[in-house]
């Protein structure tokens, strides 16, 4: 795959793909209500915040909601680099009560943080919880 994007002149960092791929993970945990696999990826930074702002519960509230409406979907748009070791993707997550003919949908973004040789969640997108 690689080498066809170089055919046609369009390459992106590896950075730049491994923020990515933060991102595009812990999002598909949230879809997925994986706490475990979601706590994983985010940052110390984030952790400590989260510890003193939020309840105990806050996080494993957010990855897991509610069985309706329950998590659906997301989108996640083009990277933004904030600096060298930060970027930020907009991002659509979308609740859908089952049975409604329409979801929620909620805009944010994300952002990623390089911590050593990992990127990490160190911003989350807007949900019912944190809006």
């Amino acid at each position: 795959m690689e080498w066809k994007l170089k055919i046609f002149g369009l390459s992106a960092p590896a950075s730049y793909v491994d923020a990515l791929q933060t991102a595009d993970t812990f999002l598909w945990a949230w879809v997925h209500r994986d706490e475990e696999a979601g706590r994983r990826l985010i940052s110390g930074g984030l952790s400590d915040k989260l510890q003193k702002e939020k309840t105990e519960d806050w996080f494993r509230d957010y990855m897991v909601g509610v069985s309706n409406p329950h998590h659906h979907s997301f989108e996640i748009g083009q990277g933004k680099t904030i600096n060298s070791k930060r970027l930020s993707f907009s991002v659509t997550l979308y609740e859908h009560y089952t049975g409604e003919p329409n979801a929620f949908e909620y805009k944010g973004r994300i952002e990623v943080i390089q911590e050593g040789d990992e990127w990490r969640v160190d911003f989350l997108p807007n949900t019912a919880n944190n809006q």
